[in-house]
């Protein structure tokens, strides 16, 4: 498994800066020229300020409420397809499930749906 496989996807990471989230992670996308690299720490300097927050599957589940509208935060690793499906379900079915080829995909699908609909906050957003 590469560390590309344990955060989230650049396009995730650009939506997440739209959105205002604050942009603290272990791991950050880094504009070097015309590509974006994967960096640990935070390499933002006066000569490249384009640096967005690559977050990981902690990280998000950080962000996350365990529970919304008596709906519980559950995460299913659908093998050996290799794919998760995670959202909020009860008993009678989900609220929200959004699948990612790999667990941060899918829970940064989730969170930018519930940060869009404006169903949580989260600290520091702006």
């Amino acid at each position: 498994m590469t560390l590309q496989d344990q955060v989230i996807s650049l396009e995730s990471a650009k939506r997440f800066e739209e959105l205002g989230v604050k942009q603290e992670s272990l791991f950050y996308w880094v504009s070097r020229g015309h590509d974006y690299k994967l960096e640990q720490g935070y390499p933002g300097t006066a000569d490249n300020p384009h640096v967005i927050a690559a977050f990981t599957s902690s990280e998000l589940l950080a962000k996350l409420p365990v529970c919304i509208q008596n709906k519980w935060l559950t995460i299913r690793p659908m093998l050996p397809e290799g794919i998760c499906d995670v959202g909020y379900m009860m008993d009678e079915g989900w609220l929200n499930s959004f699948t990612g080829e790999a667990l941060p995909d899918a829970l940064a699908k989730l969170l930018i749906h519930l940060l869009e609909q404006g169903l949580i906050k989260i600290y520091g957003t702006k």
